[in-house]
């Protein structure tokens, strides 16, 4: 499955964060998330591995989700993100 460019006038910024947030989060997986929406777009590229200390998507959607204040998004996202840092040492 090829990933797209789209248009930017149509971007929507919280379903791009929450398509993200799914993600890292594991509840889904970004192609169930493409299939379901042709237009789904994240904040990083998900095709490629999470590198600790130099990719901080983690601490991105825990800003974003921080001034939304959904802590619980926050506590979830904590949680994955330590997560991918031992599987990323293992």
């Amino acid at each position: 499955m090829r990933l797209k460019k789209f248009d930017i006038d149509g971007f929507d910024a919280d379903k791009c964060f929450l398509y993200s947030y799914l993600v890292l989060t594991y509840q889904f997986s970004y192609r169930e998330l493409l299939e379901g929406d042709e237009n789904a777009a994240f904040i990083f590229d998900p095709t490629k591995p999470y590198v600790p200390m130099e990719d901080d998507v983690y601490d991105i959607l825990i800003d974003h989700y921080t001034e939304e204040e959904d802590y619980e998004k926050c506590a979830k996202l904590v949680k994955a993100k330590k997560l991918a840092e031992v599987m990323s040492v293992s």
